[in-house]
């Protein structure tokens, strides 16, 4: 459990170190049934970060599939709450990934060094405007 928790500190620290102001991340956002360690809101769109701190190697063929559903899981919130499209972000904070930047059932996985690069490189989606809009929903929704 402590490493958990350190593990989702090294990557909400990092999500904090996000380039300008058009950038903001809800940390450790519960909805009633579970949590979703960070959302990512920003003109590259939006995104959940699953965060776990198992210290590898890991072989993304052989995630765990419910590591995978509980990620889909907070996609499938987010794209609820706030009505655009969001990419899940399985983060290994401290492993060895075999294949950074692979997808498996249509879930993300990062290794923490490479996450804000990431993050980053999308082009512009969502306007300023679009951006907020979906921040305020999901916040709205932490609020009820």
């Amino acid at each position: 459990r402590d490493r958990g928790a350190t593990g989702e500190e090294h990557v909400g620290g990092l999500l904090e170190g996000l380039g300008g102001a058009d950038w903001s991340v809800i940390h450790d956002a519960s909805f009633g049934r579970g949590n979703v360690d960070h959302i990512v809101c920003g003109p590259g769109g939006l995104f959940t970060v699953e965060t776990k701190s198992h210290p590898g190697p890991i072989k993304v063929r052989s995630i765990h599939g419910g590591v995978l559903r509980q990620a889909q899981q907070e996609r499938e919130t987010i794209e609820r709450l706030s009505g655009e499209h969001v990419e899940a972000l399985l983060v290994f904070s401290c492993a060895w990934v075999d294949k950074p930047l692979a997808r498996r059932r249509g879930v993300r996985v990062i290794p923490a060094r490479m996450l804000l690069s990431y993050l980053e490189k999308h082009a512009a989606k969502l306007s300023p405007d679009q951006v907020r809009a979906a921040r305020a929903s999901i916040v709205a929704a932490l609020e009820d």
